[in-house]
């Protein structure tokens, strides 16, 4: 979230939230328009947003969502940055994931907070989204990604992406087991 703040923070304003307080001290101190506090009201100085990313971790992508549905016009683009994208897995009923898009951007580190965030790190990126949005969200999401420095940005099903995404992520896993279990045997 803060890579992405800090790549856009010239570009138009940009209002972020975090529930860490020292992560929001370092990223007004660089110079990003903070939610004036952690409580309740953060999602109303949200209301007034066109498009809302949440990047948070997967198992808090629904919690976020809700709060954010419910202060935010209709015609706001809601995208998050979880590496799944199935409604089963973001465990969003069908009302809020019909206005919520995955957008994931094949980018980043292990590291996290504020101190972790790197303008460059969309620069050259493709990034996986929904194919379900329509034409308009699309160039919406499009507009996005590409002035964080995305190059390309890869439309398909959800499921499709989180099947490519486990592949991924456990292939490094298998083929060391299969070396090791080669080295055993030797």
């Amino acid at each position: 979230a803060w890579s992405l703040a800090l790549a856009l923070r010239d570009r138009g304003p940009v209002l972020a939230w975090s529930r860490d307080a020292a992560d929001r001290e370092s990223a007004r101190a660089a110079g990003i328009q903070v939610c004036r506090e952690n409580g309740p009201t953060w999602t109303e100085q949200l209301a007034s947003t066109t498009v809302v990313v949440i990047a948070v971790p997967l198992d808090e992508v629904a919690s976020v969502a809700r709060a954010l549905l419910t202060a935010v016009p209709d015609d706001t683009l809601v995208v998050h940055t979880a590496s799944m994208q199935r409604r089963e897995v973001l465990q969003l009923s069908e009302q809020e994931f019909e206005r919520v898009f995955g957008t994931h951007p094949i980018a980043g580190s292990e590291r996290s907070g504020f101190t972790a965030a790197d303008p460059g790190m969309f620069r050259g990126a493709t990034v996986r989204a929904e194919d379900r949005a329509t034409e308009g969200q699309r160039q919406r999401i499009e507009m996005l990604w590409r002035s964080a420095g995305a190059a390309r940005i890869a439309w398909g099903a959800g499921p499709a992406h989180d099947e490519l995404m486990s592949w991924i992520s456990h292939l490094p896993q298998l083929a060391s087991t299969a070396l090791a279990a080669v080295v055993a045997g030797q």
